[in-house]
């Protein structure tokens, strides 16, 4: 994912996940120039998981 933006969190990508169970991973993915105006937690990426600000697993991935 190139060029993307939010006002708040996670240019590229939003996840909260609050039923106890449930992982972000990214997997041989590219993530660049995705701005997150307030927050984030990864570089364009915002994740919550059960309440609890999280950075995702990556697997040959990068982000900036």
């Amino acid at each position: 994912m190139d060029g993307n933006t939010a006002r708040e969190g996670g240019g590229a990508v939003f996840d909260v996940v609050d039923t106890g169970w449930g992982a972000l991973t990214l997997d041989e993915s590219q993530l660049h120039d995705n701005v997150s105006g307030q927050f984030q937690t990864f570089p364009g990426i915002y994740y919550d998981l059960d309440g609890m600000d999280t950075v995702p697993v990556t697997i040959k991935s990068t982000a900036r």
